[in-house]
């Protein structure tokens, strides 16, 4: 475009303000006689500025639904799981440039990333590996309080709720501190009161087995480097070829819970068997829960009745964890040391060094309390069941 103005007089301009021109080639003026400009600071001579973008601009937000789990851990058949989320920001509208996208939960910033520029009918991609700028992941701010999703620095306001559940279950949640490599996992149970078989005075309480119980999970699921025992230490998990510990630490509730189990007190001599057929995730776990009671049982005539107790109720309740993450027969079997149906024990001898894997039957001998633990393959099963829908 071109312009021309002639004036055969005078031009006198008064500016308020700042008066600035900008021009994508040259400036040239030409006079007559003089050529006088005065200021009362000084003149400045300086490289050039760009003039501002005056171009509207209008952009889309959208997030592509998957299935996520952070760190790309892996499911019973050894498959990696998608871990990032992703979204597509779309230019419809001008040349987007200085974009701000921004990942908020409850008010709270985690994620800010800036975007230099998208041209016009272009997408930009970003994937979120679910950390915060901080390295914190925290599987809760996908099923509590509100998720959005912000993109700003366009001329239109672009926000949208990332609608996200747990996909398998909703008793397990995890944070990971991926500066230190700790990974704390929040486990609700179920418990209830079985009441007491026989007729002897307990010597126990239901709030003390439940105190038991609670205590047997987080020492035979967590996996932090606290079994002086094993020479060298074994008991964390290896991620992505690094080191992470594992801590697990369970509540009892009727809330957002696995199903619920009994806790007995068996005041007789004889021996009573715990059992633990879990929910009903299929033919075998229907029949089982028909004929087979669901209970954790204070044995108190056994050796070491209390450690005894906290090894069953984390060997019980361990069975609706690994058959989340593994099958019924990957459970019921007890990882193929016993039969499916029957229960009985198979030929596997109790390792004379090492771990004692929590969730296996031995058929020689008792577990060594102090080298038994869950497996690492089943502790990150249980992180696996921590896994994600994004709707």
């Amino acid at each position: 475009m071109t312009r021309t103005r002639l004036v055969k007089g005078k031009i006198t301009e008064r500016t308020g303000g700042n008066e600035i021109y900008y021009a994508e080639g040259d400036i040239v003026i030409n006079a007559g006689e003089m050529i006088s400009i005065t200021s009362a600071k000084g003149v400045i001579f300086d490289n050039p500025e760009k003039a501002p973008n005056n171009e509207q601009t209008e952009v889309s937000l959208k997030i592509i639904k998957d299935n996520f789990l952070p760190l790309g851990l892996k499911n019973f058949k050894g498959e990696t799981e998608n871990d990032k989320i992703k979204f597509e920001i779309l230019s419809r509208k001008g040349t987007a440039k200085g974009l701000t996208f921004l990942i908020n939960h409850n008010g709270n910033t985690l994620v800010t990333k800036n975007i230099d520029e998208i041209a016009v009918g272009e997408k930009a991609l970003i994937e979120w590996n679910g950390f915060s700028d901080a390295k914190i992941y925290d599987s809760t701010v996908f099923n509590e309080g509100e998720l959005i999703v912000e993109v700003t620095g366009a001329d239109n306001e672009v926000k949208e709720t990332i609608n996200a559940k747990y996909k398998k279950v909703k008793w397990v949640d995890i944070k990971i501190d991926d500066n230190s490599k700790n990974i704390d996992v929040t486990l609700r149970v179920n418990l209830k009161d079985g009441g007491v078989i026989g007729d002897g005075v307990p010597k126990y309480t239901f709030s003390d087995l439940e105190s038991m119980a609670l205590e047997g999970l987080k020492t035979y699921w967590s996996r932090n480097r606290t079994r002086t025992s094993l020479i060298p230490p074994t008991d964390f998990v290896t991620i992505n070829n690094e080191e992470y510990l594992v801590t697990v630490n369970a509540l009892n509730s009727q809330e957002n819970a696995m199903d619920d189990i009994n806790l007995t007190y068996n005041s007789e001599t004889k021996r009573i068997r715990s059992s633990n057929p879990g929910s009903v995730t299929g033919v075998l776990s229907f029949f089982a829960n028909i004929f087979v009671p669901e209970r954790v049982v204070f044995n108190s005539h056994s050796f070491s009745e209390e450690r005894d107790f906290k090894l069953t109720a984390a060997h019980e309740i361990g069975h609706e964890l690994i058959k989340t993450f593994g099958g019924e027969g990957y459970s019921y079997a007890h990882e193929g040391s016993s039969t499916l149906l029957t229960q009985q024990q198979k030929n596997n001898p109790l390792p004379l060094t090492g771990e004692n894997n929590l969730m296996e039957y031995y058929s020689d001998n008792y577990y060594d309390f102090d080298r038994t633990l869950a497996a690492e393959k089943d502790v990150l099963g249980l992180l696996w069941c921590s896994i994600i829908k994004i709707k």
